[in-house]
């Protein structure tokens, strides 16, 4: 069996891989989701999403096949990422670099196989969408076309994931408080920062419009966060950014001075969401 030669960015690959922090991890239901369909569109056997560790592939996601991964230097997949193409093969029986792999000539008696690389944010190829069935056959023109549509929802899924934990860390680690709103005023993320900083006063108000409720809450509790809501109100009819101090007052009665500032996000020139720093005076 003729195994293929590691790239040479392999480092920098396994590097990006393991920063993903994917490997070894529990199954994910979007992820099985979208492959038990390309099983029913294709009309294979099984559909792996196969990640590439150092000397292993390890299936993140797999339809029809039991084990959760296999040596690296009998995988089809390790081929399939020195290339950006789909990688076919109509019947491995045929081909001199798989017809005596033990994939082929024993359980799962692979005969077509068909995979896809799947990049990182980065432009590293992670591993691959495949396809395999035990007997031999050739994509369509039009399944090709399909096979790169799953691959994209499973790469941006794959992506957002890590950008989302990326983000996630960055929040967790920085000390001034964050609470991001929607376009509507809606509180969308507070950061342990600024659930620090104020206690439980917004934690209820998560998903909610918060320079209304933050009136109430202001009445309910004798607290001043419905200054800043207030100015976020205002801030929201396109005078951003806006910074300056407040003294609120914990749900507790504790107050606090902090100074504020107040930044738009802005896309295709319209507002998507506005950022509030919060930190003490």
């Amino acid at each position: 069996m003729q195994r293929p030669a590691f790239p040479v960015n392999e480092i920098a690959r396994l590097k990006d891989l393991l920063s993903h922090e994917i490997l070894d991890t529990n199954p994910d239901e979007f992820l099985d989701s979208v492959t038990h369909l390309a099983q029913n569109v294709f009309h294979v056997k099984t559909v792996l999403i196969s990640l590439i560790d150092a000397d292993r592939q390890w299936f993140k996601s797999r339809q029809g096949l039991d084990a959760s991964e296999t040596p690296r230097d009998i995988s089809f997949c390790g081929h399939v990422i020195l290339q950006n193409d789909i990688f076919e093969i109509s019947d491995a029986l045929e081909d001199q670099r798989f017809a005596d792999n033990p994939l082929v000539t024993g359980n799962p008696l692979i005969r077509f196989y068909v995979g896809i690389p799947i990049k990182s944010a980065l432009g590293n190829n992670l591993g691959t969408l495949c396809l395999i069935d035990d007997h031999p056959r050739k994509l369509t023109q039009e399944e090709r076309a399909f096979l790169v549509d799953f691959k994209n929802i499973i790469q941006t899924y794959i992506i957002n994931q890590h950008q989302n934990k990326t983000f996630q860390l960055i929040m967790d680690s920085v000390h001034e408080g964050i609470i991001v709103h929607d376009r509507d005023g809606r509180i969308v993320f507070i950061n342990p920062a600024a659930h620090d900083l104020l206690g439980d006063s917004l934690m209820h108000l998560f998903g909610q419009v918060s320079w209304n409720q933050g009136k109430e809450l202001s009445k309910q509790s004798s607290s001043n966060i419905a200054q800043v809501n207030d100015i976020m109100l205002g801030l929201h009819q396109q005078v951003l950014p806006y910074e300056g101090q407040a003294v609120l007052t914990k749900l507790g009665g504790q107050k606090i001075q902090v100074y504020f500032q107040i930044e738009p996000l802005m896309r295709g020139g319209m507002l998507t969401n506005t950022i509030l720093v919060l930190k003490t005076v």
